[in-house]
């Protein structure tokens, strides 16, 4: 139908020398692409450039005609899309708060991380603002039930400040680019978290206009099928996820839609039985309306529950920062934590109407809890990125 868009989004784990049959795998992903029917598609961990070129040249033999891979850092951001319709605006945001110098094979610390945004031109939809990330692994998945906020799961893992640090700065920019506008918003990818993690808590109560679409397709129940990682169909499971229970992980959230007709999670095969990945892919058909001008459907409301979920953030940050400072967590480097998390969260003062809450003060209160450090007025930290298409 007209009125319906289709969005899939796919870590892809394209580690090189790391992820096995990376060529191959990579390869029919990019077959995959040619023949999908997609309006987007979002993609993480394309984090070699021949496997970027081939994937947007398969592409665009089909209907994704346009592509962007965004480019950042010592190994690449790893962010990746592709539209049915022209990408008008990109701009790359790489995360302040990346992770462990020391760290060396998880490679967080040395990839370029962070949200890529790219507004897409589409004749029945006007502009849509799409946001494509990947945070910080949660190393472990160790998350343990929050006593202040009953339900939400609070990150123990070492990354866990950081990837609340990260949330946070693409709650940011995500506000920072459509703020005034009326166009739907996409967001897809990796978040390493849990539907009832903090992370996604935060994601939920500052965007609220922002909608699980694989939650809204399925009566609002969470259950084993929307698992996107760790499951007992993915044929890497075994190797990556050995003793630990299927968690979804991977999302696309829209905004301004009155229902997501379709959502599912996505179980494709190479021609010799492997899965195209270590994660299943995600793919859902959304409708788009009701947006207003201005966005005010994205201001979240002065409730004590957000208030509450913030502090816990504060609590993480806090903790993180902390640990840095005793040398629990190593690398002299992450001083610029408290660097990156005060500039999110006082950048995120400045650039939102925090003044107009109860209590907003709490804000400011956990940057300056974190650490007394100058901030800049510049928070997009936009990086070279490469365009793949071959549109002009």
């Amino acid at each position: 139908m007209q009125n319906q868009f289709t969005v899939v989004t796919l870590n892809c784990w394209g580690l090189l020398l790391v992820a096995k049959n990376r060529r191959k795998r990579l390869g029919y992903i990019a077959e995959w692409l040619r023949k999908s029917d997609a309006d987007v598609a979002f993609l993480q961990e394309v984090w070699v450039q021949f496997d970027a070129r081939a994937i947007a040249r398969a592409a665009a033999e089909g209907p994704l005609k346009h592509s962007f891979h965004f480019v950042s850092g010592l190994f690449g951001a790893g962010l990746m899309v592709l539209s049915q319709h022209p990408i008008q605006t990109v701009q790359l945001l790489s995360f302040n708060a990346v992770g462990d110098p020391l760290a060396i094979l998880s490679g967080d610390f040395y990839a370029g991380k962070g949200v890529g945004w790219a507004r897409i031109k589409t004749p029945s939809h006007g502009e849509v603002d799409c946001f494509n990330t990947h945070t910080s692994a949660a190393y472990g998945f160790n998350w343990q039930e929050a006593k202040e906020v009953p339900g939400v799961l609070q990150p123990t893992d070492k990354n866990a400040a950081i990837r609340i640090a990260q949330m946070l700065q693409i709650i940011g920019f995500i506000h920072s680019r459509t703020g005034g506008t009326a166009h739907p918003i996409i967001l897809a990818g990796d978040l390493n978290s849990p539907p009832e993690s903090l992370e996604t808590k935060l994601l939920q109560q500052l965007c609220p206009a922002l909608q699980d679409t694989w939650l809204a397709a399925n009566q609002g129940q969470e259950s084993a099928a929307g698992a996107t990682a760790n499951t007992p169909d993915n044929t890497f499971g075994g190797t990556k996820g050995q003793g630990k229970k299927p968690i979804k992980i991977d999302y696309i959230w829209c905004s301004g839609h009155s229902a997501a007709s379709q959502s599912q999670v996505l179980a494709d095969r190479t021609p010799q039985g492997q899965s195209l990945s270590d994660h299943n892919g995600l793919t859902s058909t959304v409708t788009f309306e009701g947006h207003k001008a201005g966005a005010q459907w994205m201001i979240p409301q002065p409730t004590a529950d957000l208030i509450t979920t913030l502090e816990l953030a504060r609590t993480v940050l806090t903790t993180g920062h902390q640990q840095m400072k005793s040398g629990a967590i190593r690398g002299g480097g992450l001083a610029g934590f408290s660097l990156a998390a005060t500039l999110i969260l006082l950048g995120f003062q400045l650039s939102y109407p925090w003044w107009q809450y109860p209590r907003a003060l709490v804000v400011q209160r956990l940057a300056l809890t974190i650490g007394q450090i100058q901030t800049s007025p510049d928070q997009t930290n936009t990086r070279k990125s490469q365009q793949c298409s071959s549109q002009p």
